[in-house]
């Protein structure tokens, strides 16, 4: 498929096309047939655990023992999801989802890697399509973060936020324009030395680009700060 990033795959299946990284076939291809058909994982919820954040977002078992994946659903926001929902037109966001978060990653900037997408025409060119990729363990939205944060000392307080800041900072270093920066998009854990890492994580409507200028760094970081304005 056009402009699927290098180590991916096209694989035609009856219930769709998977795009995947091509060390993963088996392993993706074992997932619910539900969720290969491009159907939303509420359709899975016997093998699902909903995380929080737009939509239904699910941690589902991969067949490897003690693998787990996060299935995100694709659908429209605003006032044209009231009308379009969840049915895209044409198959090509999953693919630049898959180019970008591929780019992220290769780049350094720490994300939860994605191992494929599923799409499945539901009528003409239209389609619907899943995300699939992989469950970064012990982590906490800076939602969740900052909700409980009168609880943790303020050095771990600091190290979060400052971990969530650095991984910012080498996105947009690495020429990425996030389609969506908010605090659910940003994840926080500690090591056991007590050290914080932070990922970035939904690229959707992202942007690789040679170089970000300082006007679309700031528009980015303009996105965070309304999202922590609507907080809590």
């Amino acid at each position: 498929m056009r402009g699927l990033p290098a180590g991916f795959l096209t694989v035609s299946a009856p219930s769709g096309t998977l795009l995947v990284r091509d060390s993963l076939v088996e392993q993706v291809t074992g997932l619910p047939k539900g969720i290969l058909k491009g159907e939303p994982p509420e359709a899975e919820t016997s093998q699902a655990t909903a995380l929080m954040g737009r939509g239904f977002v699910a941690v589902v078992p991969m067949r490897a023992e003690g693998e787990q994946v996060v299935i995100r659903h694709y659908a429209h926001g605003g006032l044209w999801g009231k009308v379009a929902g969840d049915v895209l037109l044409g198959a090509s966001r999953p693919v630049r989802e898959l180019a970008v978060a591929e780019a992220a990653r290769q780049g350094g900037v720490p994300t939860a890697e994605v191992l494929g997408a599923a799409v499945a025409k539901w009528f003409g060119p239209l389609y619907r399509a899943n995300l699939i990729s992989r469950y970064i363990p012990e982590t906490t939205d800076l939602i969740a973060f900052l909700s409980r944060s009168s609880e943790l000392p303020l050095a771990q307080k600091r190290a979060g936020i400052r971990a969530a800041a650095a991984t910012v900072v080498l996105m947009h270093n690495r020429g990425i324009l996030h389609g969506d920066l908010q605090l659910k998009n940003l994840l926080v854990r500690f090591k056991p030395d007590g050290a914080a890492e932070a990922f970035v994580i939904d690229f959707d409507k992202s942007r690789v680009l040679p170089r970000l200028t300082v006007k679309q760094r700031m528009a980015n970081l303009m996105r965070l700060d309304r999202s922590a304005t609507k907080w809590p």
